[in-house]
């Protein structure tokens, strides 16, 4: 009889256990995603100012809502200040523009880019510079900063042509002629991409 009981109360304690509820969404939090690139060869620079969504319905869907992704632009204060030896030596603020984006799974509407056009000596070798971006309704605020990329020098002289494929190279061997292109690393610099052009003239 012991036994039947044990049984039965272990049965009942699985089916009871198994209806318990819980919800796999957390509070709601301001969560901001920051996209930019301060680029001293550009006269403009952008900011890209989105923010984390999560709810109980289709996040597909709700990818394709502005509202979801975007923030009230007069709510943020955005800037980008020039700092040396711990001391900002002057800031630059960023006004908000529209920019048209193609169309794919996010929301096309209200493109919101931040962007300013700071004084042609704003980036320059051996300063620090801070993204600071507030939201004036809320008051929460992010930070960032970086070293501006320089010295950077090719190892390689690119004078030298880069060839295709010759067949009369002769006895010379070099049907394929090769160039390895090589640099030295730049102080802040972490990550390369080469991209090459061609140019030619086509015959016949």
């Amino acid at each position: 009889m012991k036994r039947i009981t044990l049984i039965w109360s272990f049965v009942v304690i699985l089916f009871t256990s198994c209806e318990t509820d819980f919800n796999v969404n957390a509070e709601w939090k301001e969560i901001f995603v920051v996209h930019g690139l301060l680029d001293a060869g550009d006269s403009i620079q952008y900011i890209r100012i989105s923010k984390a969504y999560l709810g109980e319905g289709d996040a597909i869907v709700m990818a394709g809502l502005s509202d979801s992704i975007s923030f009230k632009p007069s709510d943020l204060l955005v800037e980008i200040h020039k700092i040396g030896f711990n001391d900002t030596l002057s800031s630059v603020i960023c006004n908000d523009t529209l920019i048209q984006k193609e169309d794919g799974l996010f929301s096309t509407d209200n493109n919101i880019i931040f962007k300013v056009k700071p004084p042609s000596d704003f980036l320059a070798d051996n300063y620090r510079y801070a993204l600071s971006i507030k939201n004036l309704e809320t008051g929460n605020q992010v930070n960032a900063n970086t070293e501006v990329i320089s010295f950077f020098k090719f190892e390689t002289n690119l004078s030298y042509p880069l060839g295709f494929y010759n067949p009369n190279s002769g006895d010379l061997g070099i049907e394929f002629p090769t160039k390895n292109i090589q640099w030295n690393d730049s102080k802040n610099g972490k990550i390369y991409q080469l991209d090459l052009v061609f140019s030619y003239f086509e015959n016949g």
